[in-house]
């Protein structure tokens, strides 16, 4: 029978008792065990003898392999009594001037050495290495502010203005002369792509264009601003917009001040909470009512300097391609509009900007300029192929399409709706070795590809009969690409030497056997010692440069008649809808050798420029249309067909549209070459 719930727990009780007591008479026992041995442990004595340690191996004298000959002291020389001879025999010492006979040397290292007791020095080469680096930098920002009851005011959708942004970005497309991404996946892959990439740039120097200008060799050497030479740049400050500039010169102001009044830096307060407020609301229009929905900063800046390898001499088996490719795009669409009337303020135009600047100058320095040859060499032996590559994107899309019913009540009033600020910045410094002489078993490739397009739709709309008086500012925007490649040391195209065209006929038999007669070469007269790098496959040094800035800054502001309820009515509203800054700026800086090019194959060295500027403002120049052009793109990426009206629009302003490149894609390169 089973137990009440009483007598079972009193039974455990008692199990639980029993099992402690068992437990506590164990320990005991284990406790006087351990105790006993422990005792008998203390009973043994020890014994403690010196250690024995006994070995088989003895360390004999270093013996570095290197035998030492001193120079025996001569006595003052008579009057006329001539010297020593040198002794013909390669272990006896020198006690002239005389050259000492060397055993035959290994690869890489010279015959003989002039100079009393001299053993030959190798001269350090540096290995090189492959470099490859790849930058994304993307910024997307939509600031798309509604201010006040604006559905009533027949706004245009904010959705609607952005598939015109999207439309034209199509068209960019049909202006740009290459896919920067394309050509650098296919060169990537195979040097040699770049001499197809030169024939289609040969082909497009043909072509005439309304919107563009297209420059070649000699002619991209120096400045040239939208498609015309000058003789200096810009300065950037000197051209801002006003409002920008305005602020960037109170800024400077300020800090100058403030480093007055802490020359050291110490002391200098954190701003409040306020001051900070205060800062962020700061209008740099000229009125006590200020409203800015523009003034946008869009800037992508790249900075490279590289000297990376190059020598006085370099032989190449295959072609060598040296090569500069620009290409500059502006495209702007400026249509403002006052009560449905096209509007034109009174401040500055619009102005946009495609600045190339092309030089090549050569090295401080050139190696050698003696009449002696080298008497000694290294060689280092590199397998594969040798890259460095800089392979740059930045893109930036803003969207500041503000929508706002104004009304004013204060005695002063600031309203910033855009003021945004983007930047992509790259900044890189490559240096790597100089060597004498380069031998290339394959092709040598030099390319430096820079491109940049700026778009932006800047069209505004205001209404209403509270603007009587009211100041309207709706362009002064600025587009701006800059584009530098500053080159120190020049390549000139020689005549492949005998000597060299048999080392490149089979550079696997030996390079020793080969560099004593090539080390003898007039070409390296005034050198004592050569560094010599010998590539197996190809060298390849690229810089890809990619710039993208998409801002649409499309407003539309209405003012009632009863806006202005502030107690000082009388002083009008000053409206700053433009003065967006668009900037793509590259500086490739390359240093290196005057140097002596022998290629056994093909030779290129040209440059290529392209300036685009496609400004529709309402006196269009090329006749061309943004506006119209982007709202039929629209209609057929709608439709997902090709719209006959944009196919020949296109081709009116200087280029067609190619249905086999397929879908909505325009290619100006496959239009043309097909």
């Amino acid at each position: 029978m089973s137990l009440d719930r009483t007598s079972e727990s009193i039974a455990h009780f008692s199990g639980l008792f029993e099992k402690t007591l068992e437990e506590a008479r164990l320990r005991q026992d284990y406790t006087e065990f351990k105790h006993s041995r422990a005792k008998e442990a203390e009973d043994v004595m020890f014994e403690f003898g010196a250690v024995q340690n006994k070995t088989p191996y003895k360390l004999g004298e270093y013996d570095p392999g290197v035998r030492f000959i001193p120079v025996q002291p001569q006595p003052p020389l008579q009057d006329g009594q001539a010297g020593p001879a040198a002794p013909s025999a390669p272990d006896a010492p020198a006690f002239g001037g005389g050259a000492i006979e060397l055993p035959p040397a290994d690869e890489g290292r010279g015959t003989e050495v002039s100079g009393p007791n001299m053993m030959p020095v190798l001269p350090f080469v540096q290995i090189p290495a492959t470099v490859v680096t790849v930058t994304l930098q993307s910024i997307t920002l939509h600031d798309n502010d509604i201010f006040g009851d604006v559905s009533n005011l027949g706004f245009l959708p904010t959705g609607l203005l952005q598939m015109q942004l999207l439309a034209v970005t199509h068209l960019v497309k049909a202006l740009t002369p290459w896919s920067a991404q394309s050509v650098a996946q296919e060169v990537m892959a195979d040097p040699g792509a770049l001499v197809a990439f030169h024939s289609k740039l040969e082909a497009l120097e043909n072509v005439s264009y309304s919107f563009a200008t297209v420059a070649s060799d000699e002619e991209v050497s120096g400045i040239r601003i939208n498609g015309a030479v000058a003789s200096e740049i810009p300065e950037f400050g000197d051209i801002l917009p006003a409002y920008i500039k305005n602020k960037r010169d109170a800024a400077e102001e300020e800090e100058a001040l403030e480093n007055a009044d802490h020359p050291e830096g110490h002391g200098k307060a954190e701003p409040g909470l306020f001051a900070s407020l205060d800062a962020g609301i700061t209008s740099y229009a000229n009125s006590a009512h200020n409203v800015t929905t523009g003034a946008n900063e869009a800037q992508n800046i790249v900075d490279i300097h590289t000297s990376w390898i190059d020598a006085g001499v370099i032989a190449v088996a295959g072609d060598y391609v040296s090569l500069d490719a620009i290409s500059q795009i502006n495209i702007l669409s400026d249509h403002d509009y006052r009560d449905a009337v096209p509007y034109a303020g009174a401040e500055d135009t619009s102005k946009a900007y495609n600045i190339s600047a092309v030089r090549t100058e050569e090295a401080d320095s050139a190696p050698g300029g003696g009449s002696e040859l080298p008497v000694v060499w290294n060689v280092v032996h590199f397998e594969g192929d040798v890259t460095v590559a800089n392979l740059i994107k930045q893109e930036t899309l803003v969207t500041d399409t503000d929508q706002m019913q104004l009304t004013f009540t204060a005695n002063s009033t600031a309203i910033i709706a855009g003021e945004n600020e983007t930047t992509n910045l790259v900044n890189a410094a490559e240096y790597g070795a100089g060597y004498d002489l380069i031998f290339v078993s394959g092709s040598m490739t030099n390319f430096n590809m820079i491109s940049q397009t700026n778009v932006l739709l800047d069209d505004d709309y205001f209404s209403g009969p509270g603007l009587t008086g009211a100041t309207l500012s709706g362009a002064d925007n600025l587009l701006h690409n800059k584009a530098e490649i500053k080159k120190q040391g020049k390549d000139t195209h020689v005549e492949v030497a005998e000597e060299f065209r048999e080392a490149m006929k089979d550079l696997s038999k030996g390079v020793g056997d080969l560099m004593k007669t090539i080390a003898k070469s007039e070409m390296f007269a005034g050198l004592a010692a050569l560094k010599v790098l010998q590539i197996d496959g190809n060298l390849t040094q690229l810089n890809i440069v990619d710039q993208v800035n998409l801002i649409a800054d499309q407003d539309q502001i209405h003012m009632g008649l009863d806006a202005m309820k502030s107690p000082i009515d009388h002083v009008p509203a000053s409206i700053t809808a433009g003065s967006n800054l668009l900037s793509n700026n590259v500086l490739i800086d390359a240093a290196g050798y005057d140097s002596d090019v022998m290629a056994g194959g093909d030779y290129y060295d040209e440059a290529f420029l392209y300036q685009a500027e496609l400004i529709d403002t309402g006196a269009d120049p090329t006749g061309v249309s943004v506006h119209d052009l982007a709202s039929e793109a629209v209609a057929f990426l709608a439709d997902d067909m090709i719209s006959k009206t944009v196919s020949e629009k296109l081709e009116e302003a200087g280029f067609a549209y190619d249905a086999d490149t397929g879908g909505h894609t325009l290619d100006v390169m496959q239009s043309m070459l097909a």
